[in-house]
């Protein structure tokens, strides 16, 4: 298990009665409506880069802390955060060019009457991002109480103690790869024998594996089909001397591969040999 504390990298915030005002830099984040129906939303961007792609992610919580006072007004019950459409940009974003939200994202999170910060289950939205099923462009904070007339104010990315900064926490898992080994054991004789064949286009990464565990040597060679009908040599073909192993893989892409084997020419009576079919869907 890892964890990730990820500061937000920018924030900024918009508001409805200046319309074409850009705050820059601010240290706190307003959101929420006044009694003059002015309404203030808040924008935060964390950067997912380091979060490896292998991992899959388990949980990721978003933290923010309210600024001193925490509200100005009625502080309002509930606090909407939503996933951006578009990016938003410090000191050049306001209430006019505002970037589009994702309807289907907004979550109401109640608010505590005490505590100086709230944590927000956002892992949906967070694996979403990071599998690349949508592109992050950040978070907005959103009013959706607007029966109430209170501002709520959180620290920002720009808040002058680091402490206090949004924060997104991730936990991650190493990623669980579906395997599967298959082993078979034959009897090597002058005639060519065969393995079982073996459909193998569904999987990512494959390789057979042949162990000579008799007391002849031992020829071996791949064998790729389109139908499991007509079959195609890969060279070369390998002698294995007793107790030798050698992975065989594939050169092209087939839906079918075999293996088969016989004695070497000096050899006489019954060899043996082991296979295993090791692959990663």
């Amino acid at each position: 298990m890892n964890i990730f504390r990820l500061p937000a990298i920018k924030s900024t915030f918009v508001f409805s009665n200046k319309q074409h005002q850009t705050p820059c830099h601010s240290p706190y984040l307003p959101v929420g409506k006044t009694s003059l129906f002015t309404k203030y939303i808040s924008y935060l961007f964390f950067d997912l880069s380091t979060l490896p792609k292998e991992q899959v992610i388990s949980s990721a919580m978003l933290k923010i802390y309210f600024n001193a006072p925490p509200c100005k007004g009625d502080p309002p019950a509930l606090l909407g955060i939503q996933a951006l459409a578009k990016p938003f940009e410090d000191c050049y974003t306001n209430y006019t060019s505002k970037p589009p939200m994702l309807a289907k994202t907004l979550k109401r999170v109640p608010l505590r009457k005490n505590g100086c910060s709230i944590s927000v289950d956002i892992t949906t939205l967070v694996k979403a991002w990071h599998a690349g099923k949508l592109m992050n462009s950040g978070l907005a904070l959103v009013p959706v109480e607007l029966e109430t007339c209170g501002v709520l104010l959180f620290h920002s990315s720009n808040t002058p103690d680091h402490s206090r900064h949004p924060l997104l926490i991730v936990t991650t898992e190493p990623s669980k790869t579906n395997c599967y080994e298959r082993k078979e054991y034959f009897s090597v004789g002058k005639r060519a024998g065969f393995s079982s064949t073996q459909e193998v286009w569904s999987y990512s990464i494959y390789s057979f594996i042949v162990a000579n565990i008799g007391s002849k040597n031992t020829l071996v060679k791949l064998q790729a089909s389109p139908n499991q009908i007509n079959f195609m040599d890969e060279e070369p073909e390998i002698e294995l001397r007793p107790g030798q192993i050698r992975v065989f893989v594939s050169n092209f892409f087939t839906r079918y591969n075999r293996l088969t084997f016989r004695l070497a020419s000096q050899e006489s009576g019954t060899g043996r040999i082991k296979i295993w079919l090791q692959a990663r869907v």
